[in-house]
């Protein structure tokens, strides 16, 4: 045998280990996909009301992953995409899924994507379009599943709340089909003395009282009207609304046909069909269902507080049940709704569900309680909680019962009230936080027809028709004008006709003989179905109450102001340094007059002042002083009108943020106040307290102001400008300074009509049409927008007067009506919109001013009339009404 060099030996070896590594990468790339699964996302839309909900499936190794999946909505603006929110996922076997409801219209083109990332990683990514994607739901009614036959007693309560037990179903023992009604009352086993009163055999059955017509929850109400139809309006999100904006239910919204019953609670709405089924509907952190209620037969009134609810079959008998549940049904995480028989209350006449318990009223008159009994909302004499049903102490012959939060209240057959548990004593003493664990009775009340109760509210329909109310008036929930608190019952005021009324958490609402639903109280979602809400309008609010005869507006920071057509001037809003002219700083105030002026032709706001041109070419000025921009020499704030020195013969008042402007006669502009960003655009060394010409400035037409720069609209129809240009506001794009501390030509303007300034400023040609300039900071991307030049706004041709606010931008047609583009009020799709949109409902419009969120316009009746956000009041809509005021028909 040949010996063969070593050294020749090895390189060979070596290629062959390469060569088998090389394959084997080489294998393992080749390897077929299912080795290694490529993570997945199955994406569809479907629409959720006004909005638009995404559904997906995500399957791979993020659908298998524990944790580190998380899912962005985003929407596209131009080539940026912004934020729209989260959603969180839930494993399911080998897939994750996820709903996420998004304030985009199901209309809309709007583009979306859909970003799946695994410990932060992208591994999937899908994007579609909501008007060409939504796959509308086939009914609206989900298949109720098959309720599991079972036997059920009373379980323990979990939380306060009754909870119920299944016991597992025997093999050999068939389902009964009813359950016996006892011959007799069974004398409860741990009533503590004094025992109730035994039911008395002769009391004949009283009929069943008539339907509940309306019902309020938290922050919601739902109305049933004769024909049996609901409708519901307020806020039912629950989980904090984007913008803490209310759902768009400011008017009555219809629900469903077919109503026995009707009853609404936090988040929750239910309704007895006649047909005997019970349905509900909720919405719960951008989640929402509209279902039946599994295995509930027969019903014909329906109660619901908290997370559980009852409902009164014909029969007598009664079943409860979690709404919890109903959730976790529909979306599959249990296979059915426990129902829980309450045996011990088989000839229920009425049923009512408080926070953590409920009751009934049994034929007899007796009224049985059971669930959490921490203020003695059990009536037993004790403070033990208890899940057997068991009399009321001390109630007799009762017909109606009621229970919000932790009190409970019955009407007897002769029109007396009881109540018990956490309640007002009837006197003017302080609430009683021990509760009292017996009922007692309301004092001044014999012949009430109706009661209603919530946490800390009662109220009773009495025999003529008038409702009288009792408890925490904090809101004007008592109705009576006032915001005291009342331990013993007052009339609501100017509410005649009364056949039902309804408490909720800070509200209350009455239905009348003829049809017609009132409310009064708190409004901060809309509750009061007035068509609008105290935190903002996503529509035009009615006229402003107070506001009569206008004929000019301007809107500061936080604050607005008219004129009436008389010369008063009336203003609302955020008043913290006096700006409305009431002779004192105060927290924000509705619709009011400014004190001393009689004879005013034009109003101007700022930041923290005001200003008013008058009759005579005077002016005067109220509010803040810092940098003397009341005009009267000094620096000296004043809660009252004061006279700007040296001016005598104003034509035209205009404010910014902290200065102020007048036009005098052949063109000159005066200006006076804070000039840091040369926002006065007068000569160097002048005094800022009094007014001075701006430079250069001889023949202007009009003036306007935003909050750090001015500019004039000179009689050829060209356009001057000075002040700040942090946002281009010069309108110049070759121009780079931070200031012009002289006026300075916009370029490209010409042949203007009118002239409108805020951070971004516009010219009205006499043709109709519009051309605008400057950036304008897009508050929720933190981005700049808009054109640094002046360009024309497509789509305006018949403009007669024009709205330039910080948030948003108007054309006010020539028929009336007004066309708006910016920020989008309503927050629908959460950013700056370049389009003009018709605004709805809104006509006849003769004015306008615009703030840093909200708009509002003066109508040819000379009401006025606003939308956006309420923030200070500043469009003019109180957050909570002390007397009834009517709710919109729907």
């Amino acid at each position: 045998m040949r010996n063969t060099p070593r050294s020749s030996v090895q390189p060979a070896r070596l290629a062959a280990v390469l060569l088998a590594a090389i394959g084997l990468l080489l294998a393992a790339f080749a390897a077929p996909a299912s080795a290694k699964p490529k993570p997945v996302l199955a994406l569809q839309a479907v629409t959720k009301g006004d909005y638009t909900q995404l559904q997906g499936t995500i399957i791979g190794k993020a659908g298998r992953a524990k944790t580190g999946v998380k899912v962005a909505v985003y929407n596209r603006t131009g080539t940026r995409w912004n934020p729209l929110g989260g959603a969180p996922t839930k494993r399911s076997g080998s897939e994750r899924r996820f709903r996420l409801t998004v304030l985009v219209a199901p209309t809309s083109c709007r583009e979306l994507r859909v970003v799946v990332r695994l410990r932060g990683k992208i591994v999937a990514r899908e994007q579609l379009k909501p008007c060409t994607a939504i796959k509308p739901r086939a009914t609206a009614t989900p298949t109720p599943k098959p309720a599991p036959t079972q036997s059920v007693v009373l379980g323990e309560i979990v939380g306060g709340v009754p909870k119920a037990t299944a016991t597992p179903k025997p093999t050999a023992t068939p389902k009964p089909t009813a359950t016996p009604k006892p011959t007799g009352t069974p004398a409860p086993t741990a009533t503590p003395t004094p025992t109730a009163s035994p039911e008395p055999t002769s009391t004949p059955t009283p009929a069943p009282p008539a339907p509940r017509r309306i019902s309020a929850g938290v922050r919601q109400t739902c109305s049933l009207d004769d024909d049996g139809s609901a409708s519901c309006w307020g806020d039912q999100q629950v989980g904090g609304p984007y913008y803490n904006m209310p759902t768009r239910r400011l008017t009555p919204t219809p629900w469903i046909t077919g109503v026995q019953s009707l009853a609404a609670t936090g988040a929750y709405a239910c309704a007895a069909l006649a047909d005997g089924h019970v349905r509900c509907f909720s919405e719960l952190y951008g989640n929402e269902f509209d279902m039946e209620v599994p295995g509930v037969t027969g019903a014909t009134t329906v109660s619901v507080g908290g997370s559980y609810a009852c409902a009164r079959r014909a029969t007598g008998s009664v079943v409860c049940w979690d709404t919890y549940e109903l959730h976790r049904y529909l979306y599959e995480e249990v296979d059915h709704v426990a129902l829980e028989e309450i045996s011990s209350a088989p000839d229920a006449l009425d049923i009512a569900v408080g926070a953590r318990h409920a009751c009934a009223v049994r034929a007899a008159g007796t009224v049985v309680c059971w669930g959490d009994n921490t203020y003695g909302q059990l009536g037993r004499y004790s403070y033990v909680p208890s899940v057997s049903p068991a009399p009321v102490v001390g109630v007799a012959d009762a017909v109606e019962v009621a229970a919000g939060g932790d009190q409970t209240c019955a009407r007897t057959r002769s029109g007396d009230v009881w109540c018990w548990g956490n309640i007002w004593q009837g006197s003017p003493e302080a609430w009683h936080q021990g509760g009292w664990a017996q009922g007692k009775q309301v004092s001044g009340i014999t012949d009430a027809t109706r009661i209603a109760v919530s946490g800390k509210v009662a109220c009773a329909v009495r025999a003529g028709g008038t409702v009288e109310c009792w408890g925490e008036g904090t809101f004007g929930q008592l109705g009576n004008g006032t915001r005291a608190v009342n331990g013993a019952p007052e009339p609501v005021s100017n509410l005649t006709g009364a056949v039902d009324v309804a408490v909720g958490n800070n509200h209350a609402c009455a239905k009348t003989s003829s049809g017609d639903d009132w409310c009064w109280g708190t409004n901060d979602a809309a509750q009061l179905g007035t068509g609008f809400a105290g935190s903002g309008a996503f529509v035009p609010s009615p006229p402003i109450v107070g506001v009569a005869g206008a004929k000019q507006i301007d809107a500061g920071t936080y604050h607005y102001c008219t004129v009436l057509a008389g010369g008063g001037i009336t203003c609302w809003g955020a008043n913290s340094a006096g700006q409305l002219g009431r002779g004192a700083a105060s927290e924000p105030q509705l619709a009011g007059p400014v004190v001393g002026v009689t004879d005013a032709v034009e109003v101007a706001t700022g930041d923290l002042h005001t200003c008013a041109r008058l009759e005579d070419g005077t002016i005067e000025c109220w509010g803040d002083n810092t940098y003397g921009q009341l005009g009267d020499g000094s620096t000296t704030p004043s809660l009252s009108p004061v006279a700007v020195d040296g001016i005598d013969d104003a034509t035209g008042l205009v404010a910014g943020r902290d200065f102020t402007c007048a036009l005098r006669p052949a063109g000159v502009v005066s200006c006076w106040g804070r000039d840091d960003l040369d926002q006065l655009g007068t000569a160097p060394g002048t005094d800022p307290t009094v007014p001075n010409p701006v430079v250069g400035v001889n023949d202007a037409t009009a003036v306007d102001a935003g909050d750090v720069h001015a500019c004039a609209l000179r009689s050829g129809g060209t356009v001057a400008c000075w002040g700040s240009n942090s946002q281009s506001q010069m309108g110049d794009p070759d121009f780079t300074d931070a200031t012009a501390p002289t006026p300075r030509a916009v370029p490209g303007v010409s042949g203007a009509a009118e002239l409108k300034v805020s951070e971004r400023s516009c010219a009205r040609r006499a043709n109709g049409t519009m051309t605008c300039w400057g950036q304008v900071d897009n508050p929720v991307f933190q981005a700049l927008e808009a054109s640094k030049g002046a360009t024309d706004v497509a789509g305006v041709t018949d403009a007669a007067g024009m709205v330039v606010g910080g948030g948003q931008l108007c054309a006010l047609r020539s028929g009336g009506g007004a066309a708006c583009w910016g920020f989008a009020t309503d927050f629908e799709e959460g950013e700056w919109e370049t389009t003009p949109h018709q605004v709805v409902g809104l006509t006849g419009v003769v004015d306008g001013a615009s703030s840093r969120w909200a708009s509002c316009f003066v109508l040819s009746s000379g009401g006025v009339r606003c939308q956006g956000p309420n923030n200070n009041l500043a469009i003019g809509t109180p957050k909570s009404i002390d007397v009834p005021v009517k709710v919109a028909a729907p």
